[in-house]
This record gives structure tokens, sequence and C-alpha cells, in this order.
């Protein structure tokens, strides 16, 4: 990308881009002694006039001036006399403003600043993202956060860092660095924002709009209003284009189906499918029984229309009107009718009467059917089936319900009788006699729905008490010499020596039937209970109940224990015991004596039952039985037992292990203890010491050796690897590079018993080539820095205009570090013609005069267009280019 350069005056220059068909020409650079001489101007302007009418020139203009100003009244310089202050778009722009500018003392604003802590292109309020970024080394620091250093230099003809930002005071004086924009209102015709980039615009265009500058808009379908309907549509992007908008009603008696209003979409097509309007719908007619309906449809079954006549079958009545007509609205023109059948009278609900009817249409109507009975108690008086006739008349009168009637009772002698009402169904009957008599019958009966009372009438008879039986010990004296006992008879009672009567002395016979009270009995005389003791049984006789007159108990001891008393009891006359009841002592066994080491633990003082448990002190085990027990001999269960020093499990060698131990008594026995260690590259796992326990167990596992492990060995990028095992103690690993690599550090390393490796992992690096000379008139483009040609490396070589390549157009970098071929030459294939490279161009005035102004633009353009060949600038996506206003340079060879 290159510049033409019109004028320098009033210590102001301009830089301008100018674009055309992707190519860019330098003409000449910023040299005033160029600019001395008229005809060369003239020459100058004619070639750029001419480029201008011939390719359509266009871009933005670079601006600066030599007076240096703030940052601040820079930026108003620019806004005022341009369009602002200079935002860099990609590394080509930096390289092209790199070699354009000239030398400044103080270098160059550019229209970045910090604002609220964040990095700001000024002309479009973008924030500066990473990928943009073109910091110098160790930039922006702020000076340690004190200067307030919020703008931006930009490094011009510096020896280090040139094209490369500083953040600096904006207060401090500098050139001003502006451009001229070249987007205008009208770039993306008024449909999309305009992107600036180097020499050239770029349209984003708005939704809806494609093309170059967005001058086309997308086309949706064309659409026509449906069947009984109308489309009222606005076009304002053109015919069923982008933004157009369409709205669908329905004549009278239609609805809409689907979304009354469509748009195009900018993907050109329509928010949703065109509508239809279909009929309006009544509500359906169901078919009645009884009912005749005739209906006539020209459009579809009952919608908008639609017309129906009706009649009823013989027998029944039109309820409604005869026709009705399905309106615009979706409603008929009236209810819908219906068929009644004719009707009969009402017929009464009757009190104790039951009526069952059919009613197949309505209460009553034409050929329904009632049944009647009676409820319990009452008869039927009348048909007991009625049928409603076609005239709606019944076919017999209304029957009724008449009550049942019982037979009149007669009163009895004695008797006492009361009755509810006169002797008809559900009518009832208490009886009771008069004192000193008792009723023999029901006491209340009833008439019943079968006309008879439910029992006959009852009678009274005297009144008895029940017989009193003869008791066995008890005499009993009555004022009746025998029974029965009528009313007001007394009887006397007695009971014999031991025993006490329970219940009164004398009752009396009641003028109910009962005595005065329950009749007594005679009870033997209780002595004292006699408790159940632990380790004795009791044996005991109850001739009357237990522990009363006359009984005898025996004692006798269980096994351990002897009786202390009498071995017999016997009960007496006045209720006490013939001695003091008895009790039973445990046997005695001799006194136990103390073992060494042995630790005894004893119930109580050694008698029956008693036991004592034995256990040992710490390092001794038991010999003998751990518990024992008095018998009921007097004798112990088993002798006194004994306490023996414990043993641990033998421990045994183990290689790559030394184990030392010290013994106390007897090897590996109680509160012995061995020591352990591991040989050379080996780690000791698990305890360094054990000592033998009290209960026979180890202070710990027996430990064991592991061979030490070094860590984990990582592959490195282009080292073959091979080691012997999984990284531990005399492993070893051995290294080698891949073709074109060569080994940096040693080839074989090992896992010491440090469990550190021998030596670092080596690296493989790049095998480098020679550094490559510019043929002189040529260029080279290579695939890495200079500075860095390596194994693969590719450099290509062109050669500048006029001059023919002589050698291979690509060397590359081998395995073995040499070039597959000689550095190629540029050989000058035409003397006579203007290099490229010649700076300035200068023209004389004799092969001006032999050339016309044509003639040599056309030859510059064919040229550039051949120079051009194979290079292609292409934009980032639209998407980038609003984030970041970036760009980047495609090179395709």
């Amino acid at each position: 990308m290159s510049s033409f350069i019109l004028f320098d005056n009033n210590y102001q220059s301009h830089l301008i881009i100018c674009r055309y068909n992707k190519m860019t020409m330098k003409v000449i650079q910023r040299t005033p002694q160029i600019l001395r001489s008229g005809s060369r101007m003239q020459f100058v302007t004619i070639v750029i006039l001419e480029l201008l009418l011939l390719e359509g020139i266009y871009g933005w203009t670079y601006h600066y001036n030599s007076e240096e100003m703030s940052w601040q009244n820079a930026r108003r310089f620019c806004q005022r006399k341009y369009t602002d202050m200079v935002a860099i778009q990609n590394a080509e722009e930096i390289e092209y403003l790199k070699d354009a500018l000239p030398f400044a003392r103080h270098y160059y604003w550019i229209g970045i600043r910090k604002i609220n802590n964040t990095w700001i292109w000024v002309g479009t309020g973008k924030p500066l993202n990473k990928e943009a970024e073109n910091w110098a080394k160790d930039e922006p620091n702020n000076e340690g956060n004190s200067m307030n250093e919020d703008c931006v230099e930009m490094y011009i003809k510096r020896a280090l860092d040139a094209g490369k930002w500083n953040d600096i005071g904006c207060n401090k004086k500098k050139n001003p660095l502006c451009y001229k924009a070249s987007c205008s209102f009208e770039s993306c015709s008024y449909n999309g924002e305009c992107i600036e980039t180097i020499g050239n615009y770029t349209c984003l265009c708005n939704d809806g709009f494609n093309g170059p500058e967005c001058e086309h808009v997308e086309q949706c379908s064309i659409l026509n209003a449906p069947d009984n309907g109308t489309m009222l549509c606005n076009h304002p992007n053109g015919n069923f284009s982008y933004d157009s908008t369409c709205e669908v009603h329905c004549a009278p008696g239609f609805t809409l189906q689907g979304s009354q209003s469509l748009k195009c979409k900018a993907s050109a097509e329509w928010t949703t499918e065109l509508p239809s309007c279909k009929a309006i719908q009544c509500s359906p007619l169901e078919d009645q029984e009884q009912m005749i309906m005739t209906c006539s449809e020209p459009l579809e079954p009952f919608s908008y229309n639609s017309m129906c006549k009706f009649s009823c079958a013989e027998g029944f009545e039109l309820q409604g009107s005869e026709q009705l007509e399905c309106g615009a609205t979706g409603q008929w023109s009236a209810a819908a009718p219906h068929c009644e059948a004719v009707h009969c009278a009402t017929l009464e609900d009757q009190e104790q009467m039951i009526m069952t009817c059919s009613e197949p249409f309505a209460s009553f109507s034409y050929n329904s059917t009632c049944k009647f009975s009676c409820a319990e108690g009452f008869e039927l008086k009348g048909s007991e089936q009625l049928e409603c006739g076609a005239t709606g008349q019944w076919s017999a009168a209304t029957p009724h319900c008449e009550v049942v009637q019982c037979e009149n009772l007669e009163k009895q002698d004695q008797v006492i009788m009361t009755c509810s009402e006169k002797f008809r169904y559900s009518s009832t009957c208490s009886f009771s006699c008069q004192d000193g008599f008792a009723l023999s019958g029901e006491s209340r009966i009833e008439c019943a729905a079968t006309g008879q009372w439910t029992a006959p009438v009852p009678t009274c008879q005297d009144i008895q008490c029940a017989t009193l039986e003869d008791q066995e010990q008890m005499t009993m004296t009555c004022s009746e010499s025998s029974a029965p006992f009528s009313y007001n008879s007394t009887c006397k009672f007695n009971c014999v020596e031991g025993f006490e009567l329970q219940g009164s002395e004398q009752l009396e016979c009641g003028a109910t039937g009962q005595w005065s009270a329950a009749a007594p009995h005679c009870e033997a005389i209780q002595c004292a209970t006699l408790e159940d003791q632990e380790e004795m049984t009791m044996t005991c006789s109850k001739p009357f109940a237990p522990f009363s007159y006359n009984s005898t108990c025996k004692f006798n001891c269980v096994e351990g224990f002897e009786l202390q008393g009498s071995e017999q009891l016997e009960c007496g006359a006045t209720g006490q015991w013939s001695e003091a009841a008895p009790h039973c002592e445990a046997v005695q066994c001799k006194n136990l004596e103390k073992q060494d080491q042995v630790i005894m633990t004893c119930s109580e003082k050694f008698r029956y039952s008693s036991t004592c448990s034995f256990s040992c002190q710490d390092g001794f085990a038991l010999s003998g039985e751990s518990r024992i027990e008095c018998a009921a001999t007097g004798q112990w269960t088993a002798p006194v037992p004994t306490c023996q020093a414990i043993q641990c499990a033998t421990l045994e060698d183990q290689e790559q292990m030394t184990m030392t131990c010290s013994e106390s008594s007897a090897p590996f026995s109680y509160n012995s203890t061995c020591k352990f260690n591991c040989v050379e590259g080996f780690e000791l796992q698990g305890s360094e010491q054990l000592e033998c326990g009290a209960t026979g167990q180890w202070s710990a596992a027996a430990p064991h050796c592991e061979a030490v492990q070094c860590e984990n060995l990582e592959k490195q990028d282009q080292v073959i690897m091979t080691c012997s095992e999984k990284f531990r103690y005399s492993s070893t690993c051995s290294f080698s590079c891949q073709d074109g690599f060569a080994l940096s550090g040693v080839s074989r390393i090992e896992c010491a018993a440090t469990g550190q490796w021998t030596a670092p992992v080596p690296t493989c690096q790049a095998v480098k080539c020679g550094a490559l000379k510019i043929p002189e008139n040529g260029k080279i483009h290579c695939s890495h820095p200079m500075d860095n040609l390596r194994y693969r490396s590719v450099c290509n070589f062109s050669c500048l205009l006029n001059y023919s390549l002589n050698g291979s157009v690509s060397l590359e970098c081998d395995s073995s570090g040499q070039w597959s071929s000689p550095i190629p030459t540029c050989e000058d294939s035409n003397p006579q013609a203007i290099h490229e490279n010649s700076t300035p161009i200068i023209i004389s005035s004799a092969v001006a005069s032999g050339i016309s102004v044509l003639t040599l633009i056309a030859w510059i353009v064919r040229q550039l267009r051949k120079k051009a060949q194979g290079k292609k600038f292409s934009l980032l996506s639209k998407e980038t280019q609003k984030a970041s206003g970036t760009y980047k340079l495609n090179e395709e060879v």
C-alpha cells in the first residue's frame, strides 16, 4: 500500500492513499527537492488525474502538521481541518506510516485515550482490544501510576520500537497525526454502516439489504388476497421487499385463519404463511329424537348462510322456531327448537303411598306409566297402575292408601293396661301388675302391618322369691317351714367353728319377688399368707382355701442351701400358724489364696454359687480356668489358675532390609523391640521400630522396603524417549531426536538412590540453516524470521520490475542444516526501463517528449497489475470489524 504526496507548504504535509482495483501505486516519496521542478510536478499531477478518471480512485487520507501541540489541541486541530485524529486499524497501516511519515523530534499523537481506566479509540468510541494492541516493550506503564499518562504517542523513525506506542501525559507537545474519512452518508446507499479501510471503505449492510454498497433490497414472494378476503400492503422499500407489511381482512360471514399481519423479513421470507378466509361456523345442531330437521348448506355444514327447518313426530309438539338461519356473526337466528310429548295432569304425592313412574320424555308425558303401592301398615284402595294416554288423560282415577286395623283387646284380672291409640297399625299397649303379683307374658305389644298383635295379652301371678339352698358349714332358720317363700317370708343364718359368715345374717322376700339381699355363705378363717422364698420349695394342702383353717405347709431347700426352722406348719381356728416361717441359707466354700501375676475378682464371700474370675498382668497369659464357682457340695469347680509370659509372632528376614532386635526374656516375647533399615536405593514402608505388646501383638504391621521412585518424565516435542521400567531406583531412560532436530543435553539419565534423575530431560532444537542474503534487485519472503531460519523453513525469492530470477524460486532448510539450492540472482531483463525501486522517479524532457502521457500511464497500470497478481487483501469478518476495527493481510503465492 503506497501513497501520493501532492504538496508540502506552510509546515503542513498531506499523505494521500489512492485505491484502484485493490492495488495502490507508490509514485514518489515525500522529498522536497523533487517538487522543485514544475515539469515534474505537472507530470505527476497528470498521472494522478488520469488514474482518477480511468480507475475511480477514492479512499481516506492521512495528514500531519509539523507544529507541536498538546493532545487536546492536536485533536481539535484534526477535527477542525479533517475528520479526527488517526485510528490505527491493522499492522499494514502501521508499516505504511513507519515508512511514509518523516522524523519528528517528539513523535506523533494518535487518536487513543484512556477513559475510565480503559483505552478508547476517540474517533469511533470503541475500546482497544488485545489483537489490535501495538505497545512498545513494558508499555503502557503510566510511570508508576504517578503521571496520569492517559494519551498515546507513536514512535516514527526511532531506532528502537519504531511504529510502536507509548502512553504519556496529555499535556506534552507532539505533532498531530490526522485522517480524513472516505465514508459519506451516501456511501452505503443509506442502508448500512460505512467501515473505513486503508485506501478503501466497506459497507456493513443493515438487515434486509445487500450488494457492495447495500444498494439491493431482499425480495419476498408476491402475495395475492385470499378468496372472500381483501389485502392492504405497505412497501417502504419496493413491492413485496424487505420491511413490506400486508394486512388481510375477510368479507362479512368469513373469519381469518392464520395471522392477520405479515412482514417481509431480512431473510426474504414472510413472517408467516398467507392466511385464508373460512366461512364462519354456527354451533352444530344436534339430531333430536321425535324431531325432523331438514337443512340447506351452500358453503359448509352449519356455516354462514345455512338454513334448517324443523317438525315433530305424531304425539309431540314443536317448542321454538320452525326455521333457523346461520348469520354472519356465527349465531343462529333463534335458539334451537325441540319436541315435547303431550302431558297428562300432575299426580300429587300422597302420604303412605309409593308412586313409581316411567318418564321417557317429560314428567307425566304421553306414554308415561305410574305404579302405586302403600307403605307398611297401609292397604291400596284403587288401581295399581295408571297410563298417560294420547289425549292427555290418565287411564283411571288416582288410588289412595288406608291404615290396617287390629282386633280390640280385653282387660285381664290384676293386669294394668295402657294403650297409645285405637287399635290400628303401629298402636302399642303396655302391661304391669298390681303389688304382690308378677307379669306372665310380654310387657308391651304392637299392632303389626298384618293386622295382628305381636303377642297375646299377658296375665298376673302371685310373687315368689327364689328358693334358698342349704350350705355346708352354715345353719339357716326361716319363718316358713319349707319352700315356696311367698311375699314377706324371713330367714336367719349362722356358721360352724373355724368359719366366718360372709353376707347378711337375715333376708326378707320383697314385693318384687327379690330377697332383700344376696344369699350369704360361710368361708374358712384365713392365716397369714406364707411368701415364696428363693432357694426354698413350699408344698401346702388347702381343704377349704389357700392358707385357711386346717391348711398345712411343708418346706425344703434347693441344692446348695440348708433349712433353718420347722419343716411343717398348720393353720389353726384362730387364724394363727403353728410356728414361725422357716428360711434357707447358702452352703460355704473355703477361702482362695491369690497367685503371682494373677488378678482375681470374686462376686461375694465364698459361698454357694459365688464366682471368681481370673486374668493376668500385662505380658502374661492365663493357664487354667478363667472362672470358677462354689458348688452345692461346698467345693470349688476348679483350682486357681496361673499366669505365663506372652509371645509375639516371629518376624521373618526380608531382602533389602536389616532387622536388629532386643529380647527382654525370650525371643519375640512381651516388651521385646526390633529396629529396621533398608539398603541403598530403597525406602522403608512402615514403622522403623516394633514392640511386642501385652496382647501378643506387635505395635504395628511388619514394615518392608520399596525401591525409591523418581518423578515421572514428560515427553518433550520432537524427543524420542526409551525407558527401562517405571521410573524407580536404577531405572534408565535414553533420548534421541526426530529428523531435523539436534539433542540438547545428555542422551541417557538414571534414577539415583536419592530419588532424583542424574540429569534433566534433554530437549530437541531444530537444526538451523545459515542466514540468506537478499539478492541485489530482488526480494525475499521467509516462513520464519531471518534470525531463526531452521529445519523446514522455506524462503521464496522474487525480483523487482524489469529483473528476471536466475535460480530456484524457493529454498528449503533440510535436516542437515543446508539449504536445498544456492541463493538465486536477479538479472536485468531491460536495462533501458525505469526500475520500480528508483526513488524518486525522474523523467527527462527527452523521454517525456517521446512518450505520450496516456501511453506511459497504460504501461504503469499494466506493470502494477502484473506485480499485484497473487496478492489479495481481505477484511476480517463483519463481526470482528465491529468488535475491534482491525484488519489483517492475507498473502497467497
